[in-house]
């Protein structure tokens, strides 16, 4: 019995010891896949791996502010762009589940003043990229200031026409995801930003993350930038980076496609609260991940405001965010429990190659 004993106690030191030696190589794999592809002194990246609701790896290099060399923590707050959607298509999901729309009706429905080729037009069609709604920038190239919601909805109202019949064809739509914003500010009678901020970011503790407009400052912020590679000697000096600031766009404040300003910290807190009731049932968000196969698989599986798409591993949600001065991917897996999240205050970085490589670095490791 004796030695039956101690056996069981090798055994399990070993397996605990390749468990470690495993949990550790990833991780500086990682580091390491980071550390080649960013610098201290320049903007960088903000990173982290989510699992089963908790950080398990967190990674920070470069500078939230160029200007005064203020480094990235994991409380900087990134534009996400895109990955606004997100929360847009939560907000239409709690009016649903409060029976305050259907997916099914007419936009106009909700904002009568749409031109009536809208009519055909669904909330469901908006949140899939199926409406074929009319792209707003060609409306604003003739703007030298920073257009709001409002200014933006108007301009779309004045083109009567939508590029095809609803749900025929797939065609990724900023403009979609506006008209849903206004559709929320019209049932709530409350601002889009306020309905999100108390009805989503307060319930689930992301109490620093805000949407962006020129009156309201962003507390520990990251600024935006354009960074190429030089190799120009000035004045002796070998430059080896140009970096010029890349902030704010005619467009960057419009609401629900993507102003949302967020931190790895607090986004952690919401892909936490995907795997509770907090905000909707399990049963409601299940549509999120649903999405019109015979038009949009396999090429844009997209359901209400994920990509969805099937790989080894099992299903894999992602988005990415791209806007003036910033970029940012999350890839998750709802079986695995795990979220890949990449946010960075570059233009010249592609957020989903880095993820795509940490989830190889990473996935294996996991049994579930």
């Amino acid at each position: 019995m004796k030695n039956l004993f101690f056996i069981s106690i090798i055994f399990f030191n070993t397996i605990h010891s390749n468990f470690a030696q495993t949990n550790t190589y990833w991780k500086k794999s990682i580091d390491s896949l980071l550390e080649n592809n960013f610098e201290t002194h320049l903007p960088g990246v903000s990173t982290a791996i989510i699992h089963k609701g908790k950080i398990i790896y967190q990674k920070n290099i470069g500078v939230a502010n160029f200007e005064t060399q203020e480094p990235i923590k994991p409380n900087t707050n990134f534009r996400v762009a895109s990955i606004t959607k997100q929360f847009t298509a939560m907000a239409i999901m709690i009016l649903k589940e409060n029976n305050q729309l259907d997916y099914d009706h007419s936009i106009r429905n909700y904002l009568p003043e749409l031109p009536t080729s809208y009519q055909p037009v669904s909330i469901r069609h908006l949140l899939n990229h199926t409406s074929g709604a009319y792209d707003y920038d060609p409306l604003t190239t003739d703007y030298t200031y920073q257009l709001n919601d409002d200014e933006v909805f108007n301009l779309i109202c004045q083109v009567d026409t939508i590029y095809f019949s609803p749900n025929s064809q797939f065609l990724y739509s900023n403009t979609g995801y506006v008209l849903l914003g206004k559709v929320v500010e019209r049932i709530t009678q409350a601002p889009f930003a306020a309905f999100v901020e108390q009805k989503i970011l307060k319930p689930v503790g992301m109490k620093k993350s805000h949407f962006y407009s020129y009156q309201n400052e962003i507390n520990h912020r990251a600024f935006g930038y354009q960074v190429t590679q030089k190799d120009t000697l000035i004045n002796g000096v070998l430059e080896k980076y140009m970096v010029e600031e890349a902030d704010q766009s005619t467009t960057s404040a419009l609401s629900a496609d993507g102003c949302l300003y967020t931190s790895i910290e607090e986004y952690a807190l919401w892909e936490a609260s995907l795997y509770t009731e907090k905000l909707i049932t399990a049963t409601t968000q299940l549509d999120a991940y649903t999405y019109p196969y015979q038009i949009t698989y396999p090429e844009n599986p997209y359901g209400f405001g994920w990509f969805v798409s099937f790989q080894s591993e099992g299903r894999v949600l992602y988005h990415k965010g791209e806007t003036r001065g910033f970029t940012s991917f999350v890839r998750r897996n709802t079986q695995k429990k795990y979220a890949i999240v990449v946010f960075t205050n570059r233009m010249d970085i592609n957020p989903q190659t880095i993820a795509e490589q940490m989830s190889q670095l990473f996935v294996p490791t996991i049994a579930n």
